[in-house]
């Protein structure tokens, strides 16, 4: 919900944006926009002052009403039933890059997927990944105790190369170490394409996957899922060819 807060910031300052998410290098990591982080919070702070008591917050960008649902109950009562369960617009985004699984589908695809991935989430099941999760947590503790003599630390890029470090090792079974190597192409791809999309949900004209695909942000976008594509591609083939 916070990142649709930052959409009408955007569409006032959209040449902003552009001009601190430069993409003229292709290898670069994530920016911080400090300047839209702060916008966000002053304008929930001012939606919270304008409604203290309200459970939740509705306001309109263009012709969507954007809802912030600001108490334990409100969230409770939206996601408790099965009639909320449609994706909004926004995820279409995410489709070149994650296709439409478990996180981005609805409907009968989605309970189908929930069906089949459900039980790979057992706790009997995650126990054997505790390994990698101990592995990994270590390494990111290391890193963050070499913070703790500087005055600010951003936890937010080591924390999601350490998310990344679990996530291809319990999935995929490879261990890619982002953290241990932040440079890597795969991480950097990762890091770029998350940017873009991150670019087109608050762009409204660039919310059509075909328009995106127009501009020099999404011939780069392009170019990163296809780095992406590839590497999951040779995984699945490497361990076919290991297993038939």
């Amino acid at each position: 919900m916070l990142d649709k807060i930052r959409c009408p910031v955007f569409l006032i300052f959209p040449k902003h944006y552009y001009s601190d998410t430069d993409t003229s290098n292709r290898g670069s990591v994530t920016r911080k926009w400090v300047f839209f982080h702060v916008s966000v919070l002053q304008s929930i702070a001012g939606y919270y002052q304008l409604f203290p008591k309200s459970p939740l917050v509705c306001f309109w960008m263009s012709y969507m009403p954007i809802i912030i649902l600001r108490t334990a109950e409100a969230v409770e009562a939206f996601i408790s039933g099965t009639k909320n369960m449609e994706k909004s617009s926004e995820y279409n985004m995410v489709h070149p890059w994650l296709g439409t699984g478990l996180l981005t589908s609805h409907g009968s695809k989605w309970k189908s997927r929930r069906k089949l991935l459900t039980p790979s989430f057992h706790f009997e099941i995650l126990k054997d990944f505790l390994p990698v999760f101990n592995e990994q947590s270590q390494i990111l503790v290391k890193h963050l105790q070499s913070e703790i003599t500087k005055d600010f630390t951003d936890i937010a890029t080591p924390i999601t190369l350490c998310s990344l470090d679990i996530i291809c090792e319990t999935t995929l079974g490879v261990s890619i170490g982002a953290q241990k190597n932040s440079e890597s192409q795969y991480v950097k791809s990762v890091s770029r394409a998350s940017d873009l999309i991150f670019v087109q949900i608050a762009l409204n004209w660039h919310n059509i996957n075909y328009l995106m695909k127009l501009t020099e942000g999404g011939r780069e976008l392009s170019y990163h899922l296809k780095i992406l594509h590839e590497f999951t591609r040779s995984i699945i083939q490497k361990k076919r060819k290991r297993n038939f």
